[in-house]
């Protein structure tokens, strides 16, 4: 005598017709074995309801009747315990397409945790704000271990939209932020020498001091050393400078308009405006800055463009020459180039200062510092930067 149970009804996505599947216990085998069969309907609520009231009735004969096949009851196949047993079946039999321990952990993770919570309620009653509260309700788990629970949760969600059981995945309604950790910044157990050294490999900012700003603009020549000390005496950034346009000076009244960068990332025909409606300023300009402006307007303001030209006289698509081809060569800090396997520094500098190597950018914070410095430990009114050069 064979026993159906746990019918269950499901549409075939590719012909779009209602199957049956369920479970007959054979026992000559011992064991239950899974049946699969068409109605060769097609999936409308009308044939379901025919499939309901006519076709199941049929596979639960009588005991009567002899057909060999008996149901003591149809199990509800939208219980959560039935779906999580079926979905487990289905990724032990794909157990090629993953490891092992990774079903396992599947299994581990939805007995734990998703059956405890949801082990009374029907598949298709389970809601995104449902799942919202029991994914906060795990406050002991961190995020990554909540995003490994979401992909097993995931799996069940998807077979009961393959079934037609939902139409709708609710797990795309849970928030994502939880699935991240947040970043701890907290360094209270740190000893004080390791908060010094994390605040020190945390720093971006690193000025110059005023003996390596003289140094440098002692050093560089031509239009590298205007362009060194425009960066240091306006404060602006490499990628504004490179941008600048003559008609955004006036030299008279002393200030200019910053109002776009060239970062390198944009197109061929189009030019990066700054980052914010902010950036769009004015800077004041000190004597000192002129005159390295006056300089610098002998080379290129007649051709009533950009302040900084290549030799071809058409502007810079970034200020990326100014670093590798004068600023590292300050520092001996030529550019790299492999040739069969073997690092090499190419362009070796002709100067190679003695100074410790920083990035560009840190020029147009190095006038503030110095600045302040000299603010904070005179006696006297500031007036200004305290050397010209």
């Amino acid at each position: 005598m064979n026993n159906v149970s746990n019918i269950t009804v499901f549409k075939d996505n590719k012909s779009n017709i209602i199957y049956l599947s369920y479970y007959i216990f054979d026992e000559e085998k011992q064991a239950n074995v899974r049946k699969k069969k068409s109605t060769k309907l097609e999936y409308n609520a009308k044939n379901l309801k025919y499939v309901e009231e006519k076709v199941i009735p049929s596979l639960l004969v009588a005991k009567e009747k002899g057909k060999g096949i008996l149901a003591h009851n149809r199990v509800n196949v939208e219980k959560v315990d039935v779906f999580v047993e079926e979905l487990m079946k289905e990724l032990e039999k794909d157990q090629d397409s993953r490891r092992v321990y990774t079903t396992k952990d599947y299994k581990r993770s939805l007995e734990l945790y998703f059956l405890k919570y949801f082990k009374d309620y029907n598949i298709r009653d389970i809601t995104a704000d449902k799942l919202q509260n029991f994914f906060l309700d795990l406050n002991n788990l961190s995020g990554k271990r909540k995003a490994n629970l979401r992909v097993p949760i995931n799996m069940l969600f998807k077979k009961a939209i393959r079934m037609g059981i939902i139409t709708d995945n609710p797990l795309l309604g849970v928030d994502n932020a939880l699935f991240r950790d947040k970043k701890s910044k907290e360094t209270h157990y740190l000893f004080l020498d390791q908060k010094k050294a994390l605040i020190e490999e945390q720093k971006v900012i690193d000025p110059f001091n005023e003996a390596e700003v003289k140094l440098i603009l002692q050093t560089a020549e031509g239009k590298a050393r205007n362009f060194f000390a425009i960066l240091f005496f306006t404060g602006m950034r490499p990628s504004e400078l490179i941008y600048l346009d003559w008609k955004n000076i006036d030299l008279e009244n002393k200030f200019l308009i910053v109002e776009g960068a060239i970062t390198g990332k944009q197109t061929k025909d189009e030019e990066t405006k700054t980052k914010t409606y902010s950036s769009h300023r004015t800077v004041y300009l000190s004597d000192v800055a002129i005159s390295y402006f006056q300089d610098q307007a002998k080379e290129t303001l007649e051709f009533n463009s950009k302040v900084f030209l290549n030799q071809y006289n058409q502007p810079y698509k970034s200020h990326a020459i100014f670093r590798d081809n004068y600023w590292r060569k300050l520092f001996d800090q030529g550019r790299k180039q492999v040739e069969n396997g073997i690092e090499r520094k190419t362009e070796r500098a002709k100067y190679g200062l003695n100074i410790r190597y920083r990035e560009l950018y840190n020029l147009r914070h190095s006038f503030a510092s110095i600045n302040l410095s000299y603010f904070l430990h005179s006696s006297s009114k500031f007036s200004g930067f305290p050397f010209g050069i």
